[in-house]
């Protein structure tokens, strides 16, 4: 299914229904649009790293993570998920380090 519309916030909501109904591939197609239009959204980047690590392209999630982290340095969310992917990479250390500062934040 390609991405049919052409607002980010469309484009968002279509992302997350197909991720939410584990449709990856095409949820990915969405979130990369919708980045074509505004690379600076934390809420598409990170969605964007979270469907990557579903798709098992762990070091791809971690770049879009980090992305979404150097616009919203305070998402508690996406530091969980950076955490999730260090672990999945067995990145331990970092891991922990990404758990710490979510628990700072918290």
């Amino acid at each position: 299914m390609e991405p049919s519309s052409s607002s980010v916030g469309d484009l968002f909501a279509q992302g997350r229904m197909l991720q939410a109904n584990q449709r990856f591939a095409e949820a990915l197609q969405c979130f990369d649009r919708a980045l074509s239009f505004d690379q600076m959204n934390a809420a598409v980047l990170a969605s964007r790293a979270l469907t990557l690590c579903y798709l098992g392209r762990a070091d791809e999630a971690l770049a879009s993570a980090d992305k979404a982290l150097k616009i919203e340095p305070l998402n508690v969310g996406v530091l969980y998920n950076r955490a999730s992917l260090f672990m999945e990479l067995k990145r331990f250390p970092e891991a922990i380090q990404a758990l710490d500062a979510a628990l700072k934040i918290a």
